[in-house]
């Protein structure tokens, strides 16, 4: 399927008009209020049949720096630019620096023309029919939104396809990120899953360790095969299995970092990286240990607790909402599932009356009003 090569990116964006300070101030609260359905949640992403490259899990997101680009292959000229523009951004940092997904136009599922051209192996493919996102909706590509370890937006930006140079660059969101400030985005927040190294003789260790930290599942497999490498191997496999394992720590000291800091602040952040690491530490003494007296700590932790059950079913609904793209352009049209349009409304009632001390009831409510406001504008706002 080919894109149509220009910048255009449909967020719908209403213009208020109001030549008085009433109307002003009219314009600014309805401008705001739509800014919270424009909004780009990492945390509500909803992911369903992947097309192609590593496994990987919406819930497993949070703690890591994100890349979503959205384009089509088509002709020869054309895969070559998304290689090159896609790849600056990609391979900014180390493997497991940046998790990428890729999604392609409609129901199209070719990611061959990637993989001929030798693009990143580590790249996730996944079409817009299975793909949902807060306040996410495209017109055309390429697109590049970039999210930091704790899900907030850095970036939402659009290489310009009529300018096959990629220096034609339109920012929608956020601010004008370069290959350089991903990398320090890297650095500074969740680290890569290894250090930048030739890798020759453990080069398949290294791509199961970056693609099993995409996931919850245990890494204790090929954690154990590093260091019976780095222990009783000879050679370059010894040597390389070492600095693997030692860049896996940095790794791990930086996902820590993140809990620690989202302890507080984002409870629901903090859980869901902590969820993700022990169940790939699972069994491991050496590696678990600090992540498990996060987990005691928690145990006792009723507030803590009691954010993360209410963010846990915001953003469940939000991803609900994000795959029938309910709160984003026309209300009418696409015509979205009635059952689900109920659900969506019931859980938000849901979330402000069982938990209403938390921060994400206050979210729901904020949220049910902008959604109530959005269907107003519809011809028929029924199921709602």
């Amino acid at each position: 399927m080919t894109l149509t090569r220009t910048a255009l990116v449909f967020f719908l964006v209403p213009l208020f008009l109001g030549s008085s300070l009433f109307g002003a101030e009219q314009k600014k609260k309805k401008e705001e209020e739509r800014d919270l359905l424009l909004e780009r949640d990492l945390l509500g992403v909803y992911l369903k049949t992947q097309a192609g490259g590593p496994k990987i899990a919406a819930e497993d997101l949070a703690g890591r720096t994100v890349l979503i680009i959205f384009s089509g292959p088509s002709d020869a000229r054309w895969n070559d630019f998304n290689l090159r523009m896609g790849s600056q951004y990609i391979n900014a940092a180390p493997p497991g620096g940046v998790v990428t997904i890729w999604l392609l136009p409609g129901k199209t599922t070719d990611t061959k023309w990637w993989f001929d051209l030798r693009g990143s192996p580590f790249v996730s493919f996944y079409n817009t029919e299975n793909f949902g996102a807060p306040g996410y909706g495209v017109g055309a590509g390429p697109r590049f939104t970039l999210f930091d370890a704790e899900g907030n937006l850095l970036g939402d930006i659009c290489h310009d396809g009529r300018d096959m140079s990629g220096n034609s660059v339109h920012v929608w969101g956020g601010t004008r990120f370069t290959p350089d400030s991903v990398r320090k985005t890297v650095e500074s927040g969740s680290g890569s899953v290894v250090k930048a190294a030739a890798y020759t003789e453990c080069a398949d260790d290294m791509r199961k360790l970056v693609e099993g930290a995409l996931t919850a599942a245990p890494l204790t497999p090929v954690l154990q095969v590093l260091r019976s490498k780095a222990k009783d191997g000879k050679g370059a496999a010894r040597a390389e299995a070492a600095v693997l394992l030692e860049g896996f720590k940095e790794y791990l000291a930086h996902q820590l970092a993140i809990i620690e800091k989202t302890y507080a602040a984002n409870p629901f952040v903090a859980n869901r990286v902590l969820r993700r690491i022990q169940a790939q530490l699972a069994g491991d003494k050496e590696l678990a240990a600090p992540f498990d007296r996060v987990a005691e700590r928690i145990k006792t932790d009723k507030g803590f607790q009691e954010e993360c059950r209410a963010a846990e079913m915001l953003h469940a609904t939000r991803g609900l909402a994000a795959s029938i793209q309910w709160g984003l352009m026309d209300p009418d049209w696409p015509v979205r599932p009635k059952e689900k349009v109920v659900a969506i409304r019931q859980a938000l009632d849901e979330v402000v009356a069982k938990f209403p001390k938390t921060r994400a009831a206050q979210q729901a409510a904020d949220l049910k009003k902008a959604y109530t406001d959005w269907v107003a504008k519809a011809i028929d706002p029924s199921p709602w």
